[in-house]
């Protein structure tokens, strides 16, 4: 057995002791900032905060220290979405001005953010019955703008053409290495595939019954390979009401919604 020295030992004790303490100075904080909310959120960050405190009693100055880091990175990660919702509610930034230096490949769906004009129709790479197969026929155009951010949303076309959805999440990383050579410096945003909400269609074909096992795929595979996934699902049935007849495509004022959402994921990063 490998034997420290005892002064290292007191050493990485002491450390471990200030970031404890450092931990419950933050914690502190959060939990004293949330009686400035309703006592429901306060209650809930509260009991987070103590049950956080609770792990990090029998952890190492190292998992302390990392912990202290992750929260911070959520604390900034959560200014950043209130400082920009705060612009939002004002008037002094639209959705659309938070998109820059991008391309968005995706189906049908996407179509729309062109179709409405809200985004430039060059860097909205998608076409009407497209799934993750096509994006090896956009990698020209991914090239030539050689964008930091790559949203990606197909999954309504593809429930149906492979055999798990494990094997959908295997075939759109294998894409995204293609979309890596094209745009090297680039962060991968994947969009949940939006529930359908059809009983014509469903009635037709159970493919759709099985979105969520294949978000679930989407958002395993993203995790393992550094990615971003955007869970969109409460969003879709929030808005239930701004979608089209068909119960696949959406109005117009379903996008700026859905584009917050992804804008926000980049936050993840």
């Amino acid at each position: 057995m490998k034997k420290f020295p005892l002064k290292d030992l007191h050493k990485d004790r002491k450390k471990r002791y200030i970031l404890l303490a450092a931990a419950v100075v933050a914690v502190a904080v959060i939990m004293g900032s949330a009686f400035f909310h309703p006592v429901r959120k306060a209650t809930k960050e509260v009991d987070t905060g103590l049950n956080y405190l609770t792990q990090m009693a029998g952890k190492s100055s190292a998992d302390i220290e990392s912990n202290i880091k992750n929260m911070q990175q959520e604390r900034d990660r959560q200014r950043r979405i209130e400082a920009r919702e705060k612009a939002l509610a004002e008037g002094t930034v639209t959705v659309w001005e938070l998109f820059d230096d991008y391309v968005f490949l995706g189906d049908s769906r996407v179509v729309g953010f062109s179709e409405f004009g809200f985004l430039e129709s060059g860097r909205i790479i998608a076409h009407s019955g497209d799934g993750v197969k096509n994006i090896a026929d956009s990698l020209d155009t991914v090239q030539y703008y050689n964008p930091s951010l790559v949203f990606i949303s197909y999954g309504a076309n593809d429930l149906g053409n492979y055999a798990s959805a494990e094997a959908y999440a295997d075939a759109l990383n294998e894409q995204i290495q293609g979309l890596k050579d094209a745009a090297p410096h680039a962060a991968f945003i994947v969009s949940s595939i939006m529930p359908v909400y059809s009983s014509r269609l469903s009635s037709i074909s159970s493919n759709y019954d099985h979105v969520d096992t294949f978000n679930e795929a989407l958002a395993q595979m993203c995790s393992e390979n550094g990615y971003t996934f955007v869970d969109n699902t409460q969003l879709a049935e929030e808005h239930r009401s701004e979608y089209e007849q068909d119960g696949i495509h959406f109005k117009s004022s379903f996008y700026e919604d859905w584009a917050l959402n992804l804008i926000n994921g980049v936050d993840a990063n």
